[in-house]
């Protein structure tokens, strides 16, 4: 008969109260559905998982339904914008299958806005795993520890539990690279630029070239529809010119994140909008709200072979 160490029984016991008692309900964050957040066992370690912002195969489905002849782009692809929105999920969809021509992803770093100013740190990330329909996705732990090696990130697994910004996108990067792992960035308001230039030339400095890097940003909020697209389209002429100067002047909420976006594509020697759509939450849903839209915006930056 075997014997089994007292250490192994012990962490057997810890790790199953840790499955049993830290699995627990977020408060609501208007998702519609309960959103849940545990630790899973993997091999003798307890892991962090995280929920996409929806679960619902079917959403998905309806967000990529008519897309099927949607030809992918075929310049590499080095970086891009995307909104995090649900209701633009269609719009989202077409982002992601644009992609589906990028084989050698390895890292998907998404970057986006700290809603809600949670945590200590200008710039947070995340350890765990992402639920999806899709199957899990799991974090670059390398790229991860070494942003925290360089105190450029700070792990704090709180603001992902509620973080739409990259909690949203996590299934449309499950489906379309299975095989990649995640980098997760959430930035203040008052996120320094000089951080963002750090946090950039890290992930570039480790990228080689198989590093794909999105700003999930949202453009004008509460304007009027013409207003709104007006707004928008003067955002994105900055943006298409690299214009760092102006960034911090555009109606979005997260220009650190686009900064850290450019920052990484000017790095790789990228300058080039290649594909891009904009639209607005009054065009996709209630028209009749266009006096408080909310812009949308996709765009996809490489070079060509």
């Amino acid at each position: 008969m075997k014997y089994i160490s007292g250490k192994f029984v012990i962490a057997l016991v810890f790790a199953s109260l840790i499955l049993i008692c830290v699995s627990f309900s977020r408060k609501d964050t208007g998702k519609g559905e309960d959103a849940q957040v545990a630790y899973l066992i993997k091999g003798n370690e307890a892991v962090i998982h995280h929920l996409s912002y929806r679960s619902n195969p079917r959403l998905y489905e309806m967000a990529y339904a008519g897309l099927e002849d949607e030809d992918p782009i075929g310049e590499k692809i080095y970086g891009g914008i995307t909104p995090h929105h649900f209701l633009a999920s269609g719009l989202i969809a077409k982002f992601f299958k644009k992609l589906e021509s990028q084989k050698n992803i390895e890292t998907v770093v998404i970057v986006g806005p700290n809603h809600f100013g949670m945590g200590f740190g200008e710039a947070l990330t995340s350890r765990a795993f992402w639920d999806t329909p899709f199957g899990d996705l799991e974090p670059d732990t390398e790229l991860i520890n070494s942003l925290i090696g360089d105190s450029l990130v700070e792990v704090n697994e709180r603001p992902f539990e509620e973080e739409h910004s990259i909690s949203t996108s996590m299934p449309f990067i499950r489906k379309t690279f299975p095989s990649a792992k995640i980098v997760p960035i959430i930035l203040k308001e008052d996120t320094n630029y000089d951080t963002c230039k750090k946090i950039a030339e890290k992930i570039y400095m480790e990228s080689d070239g198989r590093t794909l890097v999105i700003a999930s940003v949202d453009f004008s909020h509460n304007f009027p529809l013409v207003e709104a697209q007006e707004r928008d389209k003067e955002s994105i002429a900055v943006i298409e010119n690299f214009d760092f100067d102006n960034l911090s002047t555009l109606e979005i909420d997260s220009p650190a994140s686009i900064y850290l976006l450019l920052y990484f594509l000017k790095l790789n020697g990228v300058d080039e909008l290649v594909f891009s759509e904009r639209s607005n939450s009054a065009l996709i849903g209630d028209s009749s709200r266009d006096d408080e839209t909310v812009g949308y915006f996709i765009g996809h930056f490489g070079l060509s072979d």
